[in-house]
C-alpha cells in the first residue's frame, strides 16, 4: 500500500462508519534443526512448515472493522491453484485461526465451514503488554504488544508467541486473530509460523453480522468444551485406526 493512501484514510476514518482491513502473510519462519535433540519431531515442523506454505501463498483475509467489533470469513479454497485444500482446517489451527469470526461485545465467536457449533472466548479475560518501543510501518507509528500469559487461562495455548504491531491512529478494533481487542487496528501480527501485515484498507459498506444472525441457531460451546470435543473426535480415530 503507498503511503499517501494510509494517510488519505487516516483523515477519512474519522467520518466512516466501517473499514475493509486486508491483511496476507508476508514471511514465513522456519526451524533451526539444530535447536532440537528429537529428529521426528524436527520432521513434524518441516511438515507443518511446508503444509502452510503450500496451501497459503495467495491468502487473503478481508476483515470488516468498526470502532468496537471486526467480523471475517476467510476462504475455503487457500492454493494458488484455487482448489479446495482438504486440509485446510489443520492449516487454520495452526494459523490459530478459523474461517468465520466474530469479535462484539467483548467475545469472539468462531467456527469453521459445517462445523457444528460455535466456540465462545471471552476476549475480556486477555490482558495486553503494550510498550513504548514504536516502529514506523507503511508510514504509520505503530506500537508493540503482546499478550500476558496466563497459564490458569485455558487460551494460552492460543496466545504464546503472539507478538503485533497495532496504530493507535486508526481507532478500530480488528486483526486476522481472535484477541484484536486492542486500542487501534493491528498492522502486523507474528505467530510461531508466519507474520501477517495489513496490505490495504478502505471504507466499506458492509455491514458486521449481528451475533444472533453470525450465530445461525447453532450450539455455543465454551473453548474447554469445544477443545474436548474434538479431543473426544481425535481419540476416536486413533481407535479405530488401532482396531
Amino acid at each position: 500500500m503507498k503511503i499517501s493512501v494510509f494517510f488519505f484514510f487516516i483523515f477519512q476514518f474519522i467520518y466512516c462508519q466501517n473499514i475493509e482491513a486486508t491483511y496476507s502473510i508476508k514471511e514465513y519462519y522456519t526451524i533451526n534443526p539444530n535447536d532440537y535433540d528429537d529428529q521426528m519431531l524436527v520432521n513434524v515442523l518441516k511438515r507443518r512448515e511446508s503444509l502452510i506454505k503450500k496451501n497459503t501463498e495467495n491468502l487473503l483475509i478481508n476483515i470488516i472493522c468498526s470502532r468496537n467489533q471486526y467480523y471475517f470469513s476467510a476462504p475455503d479454497k487457500m492454493s494458488s491453484d484455487n482448489r479446495t485444500i482438504s486440509n485446510s482446517s489443520i492449516v487454520y489451527n495452526l494459523l490459530r485461526l478459523k474461517q468465520n469470526v466474530l469479535y462484539a461485545n467483548g467475545s469472539t465467536f468462531y467456527f469453521n465451514n459445517h462445523h457444528p457449533f460455535v466456540t465462545k472466548l471471552d476476549v475480556k479475560t486477555v490482558k495486553w503488554q503494550i510498550f513504548n518501543e514504536t516502529k514506523i510501518i507503511n508510514g504509520l507509528e505503530c506500537l508493540k504488544a503482546v499478550p500476558l500469559i496466563n497459564k490458569d487461562n485455558s487460551y494460552h495455548k492460543l496466545l504464546d508467541g503472539l507478538e503485533v504491531w497495532f496504530s493507535p491512529k486508526i481507532n478500530y478494533v480488528g486483526g486476522p486473530t481472535y484477541f484484536a481487542n486492542l486500542p487501534g487496528l493491528i498492522i502486523t501480527l507474528k505467530t510461531d509460523f508466519v507474520k501477517f501485515q495489513l496490505i490495504d484498507i478502505k471504507e466499506t459498506n458492509n455491514k458486521i453480522p449481528d451475533t444472533i444472525e453470525f450465530l445461525n441457531k447453532k450450539n455455543i460451546k465454551t473453548f474447554d468444551e469445544s477443545e474436548k470435543y474434538y479431543a473426544e473426535i481425535r481419540n476416536n480415530l486413533l481407535e479405530t485406526t488401532r482396531n
